[in-house]
């Protein structure tokens, strides 16, 4: 006989934040590539998730080249 046992919530146990770093161009030659919408999409999955105080999400669209060694750092 196989007995189900309820599954436990999942804990986490960092100490930092896991940062995740959205950086987007639209090349010159093609329309829009609607990054804002993928960064929306992403942004509330990770929102839904059991996870979420685990993720900071920082969206740069088309940043200069200062601007991404900032972000890195």
């Amino acid at each position: 006989m196989i007995q189900l046992v309820p599954a436990q919530p999942t804990t986490y146990t960092i100490m930092d934040k896991i940062r995740i770093l959205f950086v987007s161009a639209n090349p010159h030659e093609k329309g829009a590539l609607r990054l804002g919408e993928e960064v929306r999409v992403i942004g509330e999955a990770i929102s839904r998730s059991q996870a979420r105080d685990v993720f900071e999400l920082t969206f740069q669209p088309a940043p200069p080249m200062q601007a991404i060694s900032n972000a890195l750092l």
